[in-house]
C-alpha cells in the first residue's frame, strides 16, 4: 500500500490534470457546461485546503487559455503537469540526501514565464 501512495504522491499533478479534464469535458457533454469549467478551480480549492498550495500563474493562464482552445489547454496542461511532477520528485530526492534541520529549506527554482518571480 506504501508504494501506491508514493506513486500517488509522485503522479499528483497529471493524476489531477487527466482526471480534471476528462471530468471537464463529461460534464459539458451531458449539458453541465458551468460545472465542467469549475472543475479545474474546485481542484485547486481543494489541493490549498489539503496542503495549502496555490494554482500558479502559469495554471491560470492555462485554465483561460481553454476557454478559446480546450484541446491545447489540455495538452499544454498535462505537459505541464508531467515537468511539475518531476521536478517535485527530484526535490524530495534532493531534500532526503540533506540533514532534516536544512531540508525543509530547500525549494525547488523554476519560472515558467520570461520575467524572475
Amino acid at each position: 500500500m506504501d508504494n501506491v501512495a508514493t506513486t500517488i504522491k509522485n503522479q499528483k499533478n497529471v493524476i489531477q490534470s487527466t482526471s480534471g479534464s476528462i471530468a471537464s469535458i463529461g460534464l459539458e457533454q451531458t449539458g453541465k457546461k458551468i460545472a465542467g469549467v469549475l472543475v479545474t478551480p474546485a481542484t485547486w480549492a481543494v489541493n490549498h485546503i489539503v496542503d495549502g498550495s496555490k494554482p500558479s500563474v502559469t495554471d491560470v493562464g492555462i485554465w483561460i487559455a481553454g476557454f478559446f482552445s480546450a484541446p491545447a489547454s489540455i495538452a499544454t496542461g498535462f505537459v505541464k503537469a508531467i515537468v511539475d511532477d518531476d521536478i517535485n520528485r527530484k526535490l524530495s530526492l534532493v531534500q532526503a540526501k540533506e540533514p532534516s534541520q536544512y531540508a525543509s529549506f530547500i525549494k525547488a527554482c523554476y519560472n515558467y514565464g520570461s520575467a524572475s518571480p
